[in-house]
């Protein structure tokens, strides 16, 4: 629950040995295609410690941008939201992009 809404919350954790493969941008990937390709949800949210600069850029890749900062479990992190319109234009973005 972020604040008083429901949300799906996108989340990754991977044994170090597998980190620097792509696994966790893939999966993330994998998991938004299929919930806005699906329609199945509006938007989803990934809450991360601004620390965790390997998440940031997880998220980033998979095309949440803006964020708020607020206090989660007690702790300063950042929430990122992408709603299904905005995974729409990066979808039709990328699939001109690579009929160019």
């Amino acid at each position: 629950m972020v604040g008083d809404v429901e949300e799906i919350n996108l989340g990754y954790r991977l044994a170090r040995r597998y980190w620097n493969k792509g696994l966790a941008s893939e999966a993330a990937r994998a998991v938004l295609n299929y919930v806005f390709g699906e329609k199945l949800l509006k938007s989803v949210v990934v809450i991360i410690e601004p620390e965790h600069l390997a998440s940031l850029k997880v998220a980033e890749k998979a095309g949440f941008s803006s964020f708020d900062v607020l206090e989660f479990h007690g702790r300063p992190v950042r929430l990122y939201r992408l709603t299904s319109e905005q995974w729409e234009t990066l979808h039709n973005n990328a699939m001109r992009a690579t009929s160019a």
